[in-house]
């Protein structure tokens, strides 16, 4: 490339000698930059690069990537906040205490959504996951018997560690875990969940427990010591209405 003293007669510019065009195999010759930029053919789909979009398509690639990591299923992967059907007011307190976590998240310890099947407990917490992944954080959406039984897998197989398993539940930003209140096969395995539990309390890490139970039940099955916790910085959500599904 040669940069002469000549001055492009359409911009001014100076004239530039056989210069290759980004993206093809044309060479240009007696053009300044910005005949060259001009030439470019966007009809073939090329583009110049655009910093504040190439910026766009990065996020959305982490979210996306992080939506997959969060294990939700594909029926509850178009669930968000704003389709949440709240009419009743009980329905609209649930949905205000969604968005006071997603405010407070950095100091909630987190919540804990119990009532009926088909009450829009799953709807809810995808919802959050949504929320928290666009702040490009990490989320996980398990149950309670998917953890136990990778837990009991690292007991069997020699490629799997125990602690590991562990981590693989304390390390994201946020936890969820659902059918809290499936009943326990042993008091280890309620033990399991529980040091889960706690672990991401001691490391300031939300969690999220869901269950087809009562207040009562739930006790009873996590025990009161794990319940506390969220009485700190966290809330509990009745969900005491009609089952959707049965609409």
């Amino acid at each position: 490339m040669a940069v002469s003293s000549e001055l492009c007669e359409k911009h001014g510019k100076p004239i530039i000698h056989e210069l290759k065009m980004p993206f093809t195999d044309k060479i240009v010759v007696r053009h300044c930059q910005v005949c060259i930029d001009e030439a470019v053919p966007e009809e073939k789909g090329v583009k110049k690069f655009d910093p504040k979009t190439e910026e766009v398509n990065r996020k959305q690639r982490m979210i996306n990537f992080h939506l997959h990591n969060a294990m939700i299923s594909p029926r509850f992967l178009t669930k968000t906040l704003d389709n949440y059907e709240a009419t009743t007011d009980n329905q609209k307190k649930a949905l205000k205490s969604a968005h006071w976590f997603i405010k407070h998240f950095e100091y909630s310890t987190g919540m804990i959504f119990i009532g009926s099947p088909g009450t829009g407990k799953n709807h809810l917490a995808c919802g959050i996951i949504q929320e928290i992944v666009q702040a490009d954080k990490t989320a996980i959406l398990t149950t309670t018997m998917k953890m136990i039984r990778k837990i009991k897998d690292s007991w069997t197989d020699r490629d799997i560690k125990e602690g590991e398993v562990i981590e693989l539940y304390t390390q994201p930003d946020l936890l969820v875990i659902d059918e809290i209140g499936v009943q326990f096969g042993s008091d280890t395995e309620k033990l399991y969940i529980s040091e889960i539990i706690n672990d991401r309390y001691e490391a300031m890490k939300p969690t999220i427990l869901l269950g087809n139970v009562s207040r009562e039940e739930l006790i009873e099955q996590m025990g009161d010591r794990v319940i506390d916790r969220f009485r700190e910085n966290g809330k509990l959500v009745v969900f005491d209405w009609q089952s959707h599904r049965a609409k």
